[in-house]
């Protein structure tokens, strides 16, 4: 039995939900086929839609698709912002927006893109810099440092709830043909979280410059920022190629050119910084003789 309907929107294939027997067809300009299994024991009266019981809801989204198979989107398709009537004539003229979700990925992506590797070059590279300068009683190196990475953890926490308020609490992914690691985003996304909030309670407890247990702070405070950015990057390169997302393709290659970046930006400033050093070092040997 088939079911002709006519829609606005041209050339907008209709997508079979898993608990349905719609199959995939593909609509004209002026109208979409929606064809229904209901078997042989189901008697359907002449120029009515089959009901729920007999072959699934009557309304769905239409979801841009290809191929005649019902599968698991290899690539992000294009969804209506909302259920179909597929018994009403209406335009239809938008796609699904996630709002909340673009929220969350333009926050983390502030986060730990620009706010913690601006802070970390900081902290590494530049206590030499204005050796002699202070901000508000402290050195400018440790307050660039210190408000970028307060900043980076307000906006976290912020898309951490954002993103639970979206999806209506913890909701998990499920994996794409080729793309299997598309389910280790949430959780990656939570250990992030307690990361980023762990290491400012830790410096809380930071001991003196002298005390004996300096140096276990500095490594442990080193060693959990570090984990947290790698595993932030590595779960924002997941986020991108999400469906909700919405994403270009080229966007995760964005990222991936960041890191390449900001790995050259680490070499040249660990070799501008043992140059310097060595000079100093030089000079000193030189004013002791």
């Amino acid at each position: 039995m088939d079911i002709t309907t006519e829609v606005v929107t041209p050339e907008i294939p209709v997508s079979p939900s898993p608990t349905t027997n719609v199959s995939t067809t593909i609509g004209t300009t002026t109208q979409v086929t929606i064809y229904y299994n209901i078997g042989t024991t189901t008697q359907v009266p002449s120029g009515s839609l089959p009901t729920d019981s007999e072959c699934g809801a009557t309304k769905g989204c239409f979801i841009d698709c290809t191929g005649s198979r019902v599968s698991i989107h290899t690539e992000n398709p294009v969804v209506t912002p909302g259920k179909v009537d597929f018994q009403s004539f209406a335009v239809i003229g938008d796609t699904a927006k996630h709002p909340l979700v673009k929220v969350h990925a333009c926050l983390m992506i502030i986060a730990w893109i620009f706010c913690t590797g601006v802070a970390i070059i900081a902290a590494r590279y530049y206590k030499p810099v204005w050796p002699k300068s202070s901000l508000f009683n402290q050195k400018i190196w440790f307050q660039i440092h210190r408000t970028l990475m307060v900043t980076a953890m307000t906006l976290t926490v912020i898309a951490f709830i954002t993103i639970f308020v979206a999806v209506d609490g913890y909701s998990e992914v499920y994996a794409r043909p080729g793309k299997e690691y598309l389910p280790a985003h949430p959780v990656l996304g939570i250990i992030v979280t307690i990361l980023c909030i762990l290491n400012p309670i830790m410096s809380l407890f930071r001991p003196g410059p002298t005390d004996k247990n300096r140096p276990i702070f500095n490594w442990a405070h080193w060693g959990v920022g570090m984990v947290a950015q790698i595993l932030a990057i590595i779960t924002i390169i997941f986020g991108v190629d999400l469906q909700k997302s919405t994403a270009p393709k080229y966007t995760v290659w964005v990222v991936v050119g960041f890191v390449i970046y900001y790995v050259i930006m680490e070499v040249t400033q660990k070799i501008v910084d043992r140059l310097f050093n060595s000079k100093v070092d030089k000079g000193t040997v030189i004013q002791s003789s």
